[in-house]
């Protein structure tokens, strides 16, 4: 296993890529460590609050996704502080995690000093691709797929459809959708492998089965022990039901053209790396596990840079492995000189990230913290967060209660508050309209948030300003009629109006 040796990259000859990019990751982490929260680090670090408060998820904080990953970051609160350096302390922790499974897949056909590569390649260039917009609960699906990748191409052993059937219940956990990630490899092994009914060992579909049930169950009885399950099928299971459905026929040019424009971001990793994964690699799990990722992106319609997430470890496994087939076929020197360029062009983005802190200064108070997200619209939550944030710090204590008529739970933890109301970041489910599809659940949290607002629980209300426009027309009058009789308008910032309780 790993007994492949390349002269070029021979231990000796390597030792100047490994020290480079050991600087490289380590001057990344450092960066990523000190970035500011996004949205969804956001919403599970203020999970993590309401746990340590005494909460429980979907009870006093209703937040749609799986308990895998609400509770598995809402660790970081718990037990590295309620910093954001603390959450993506945490995440590293997840990444390296995954590093280090990656390191044990690439073993199984290259050397250490390849793995190695392989692994710090890639940790780098997560880290980096849009700190702002990283740290989703999604790390922990690319480190099950991860695992489970090594797990299947290595020899099998004793429990080896058990362990498989476990890992892609973890990851099912987190998100439903995760499971559509392993359907092309359930296929391929149904239609490959069977060739009629008796042809099963249906002792191995048992295990894969009882592996799937193992975390399914655990998670049950949580839910059910501590009086969640009603709240977790409501803004897990009905709402995802609900937001989900029409997702697939927006799959338009304009996504294709996003598609496109995150693979531009870093080119040669990414583009490079299908082609290599495709073209060179006669690896038929992992690629068959990228086309789950495409399945699962289809279905899910929203394209959003962090859930791209998951390909880029096997992409970059693809890619490295395309440039070792190409230089077997170069000389020495033409090998050289392909390593040395490929090299710059990878490590490209993290000079463009560190231009970005040296033209804003980042030694100085001139930094601004709002340049390193990649998407307009997180850029704008974040100034629109830190004007409120400038002009209430000072105003209010912790015995205050706030709410945030929006969707930035980072107001709350800049301000180091928690509201009593559980729908803390739900203000765009008053917008739109009413129809005879709309979901009973849905209606009763648009009135159990107008309740808590006329009882005047909030000693100020932060409405998202682009909100006020979109109000249901049957809320209207009301919404207005509370803010306006039970509160008074206080101060108005770019992007919130805030309302002080008279």
């Amino acid at each position: 296993m790993g007994t492949n040796s390349y002269s070029f990259l021979s231990y000796k000859s390597a030792v100047w890529i490994i020290v480079f990019l050991m600087m490289l990751l380590i001057f990344t982490i450092i960066l990523y460590l000190n970035f500011p929260s996004g949205f969804n680090q956001g919403i599970y670090h203020y999970q993590g609050l309401v746990l340590k408060n005494g909460g429980l998820p979907y009870i006093d904080f209703v937040e749609k996704k799986g308990p895998m990953g609400l509770l598995t970051y809402s660790l970081a609160s718990l037990f590295f502080g309620e910093t954001i350096m603390a959450y993506r302390f945490f995440d590293l922790i997840i990444l390296s995690l995954t590093a280090f499974s990656l390191f044990r897949l690439s073993r199984l056909n290259h050397s250490k000093i390849i793995s190695f590569l392989i692994g710090v390649v890639w940790l780098r260039h997560v880290i980096i691709d849009g700190p702002g917009n990283t740290g989703d609960v999604t790390n922990i699906i690319t480190l099950c797929y991860v695992f489970l990748s090594y797990h299947l191409l290595k020899t099998k052993k004793t429990g080896y459809f058990l362990i498989a059937g476990i890992t892609i219940a973890i990851a099912c956990w987190v998100k439903p959708t995760a499971l559509l990630i392993g359907l092309p490899l359930i296929l391929f092994f149904y239609f490959k492998k069977v060739k009629s009914i008796n042809t099963i060992e249906w002792h191995y579909v048992l295990e894969f089965l009882l592996g799937m049930l193992i975390p399914s169950i655990i998670f049950l009885i949580y839910l059910l022990l501590t009086k969640t399950f009603y709240g977790f099928w409501e803004s897990v299971v009905l709402d995802t039901l609900f937001n989900y459905s029409g997702y697939v026929s927006r799959f338009s040019t304009r996504t294709l053209f996003k598609t496109f424009w995150t693979f531009l971001n870093d080119p040669i990793l990414r583009f490079g790396g299908i082609l290599s994964l495709f073209v060179f690699s006669k690896n038929l799990v992992i690629k068959l596990i990228v086309i789950g990722v495409g399945l699962m992106l289809f279905v899910e319609g929203r394209f959003y840079p962090y859930q791209y997430s998951i390909l880029w470890p096997f992409l970059t496994l693809g890619f490295v492995e395309g440039i070792i087939i190409l230089i077997k076929k170069l000389s020495k020197k033409k090998a050289s000189v392909l390593i040395i360029l490929c090299s710059i062009i990878i490590v490209f983005p993290i000079f463009k990230t560190g231009t970005v802190f040296i033209r804003s200064g980042f030694l100085t108070n001139n930094f601004d913290a709002g340049q390193t997200f990649l998407l307009p619209d997180f850029k704008e939550m974040y100034y629109q967060r830190k004007a409120v944030v400038s002009y209430l710090e000072h105003k209010i204590s912790v015995d205050d209660e706030i709410f945030v008529l929006g969707q930035d739970p980072n107001i709350y933890l800049e301000l180091g508050v928690i509201t009593t109301c559980r729908l803390a970041r739900e203000g765009f489910i008053l917008t739109g309209e009413l129809t005879n599809s709309t979901p009973k659940h849905l209606i009763s949290w648009q009135e159990e948030l107008l309740e808590y607002m006329e009882d005047q629980k909030a000693d100020r209300v932060i409405v998202l300003k682009k909100l006020t426009g979109l109000w249901i027309d049957v809320y209207s009058h009301r919404i207005n009629s509370i803010l306006y009789d039970n509160y008074q308008f206080e101060h108005e910032t770019e992007g919130h109006l805030i309302f002080k309780r008279k």
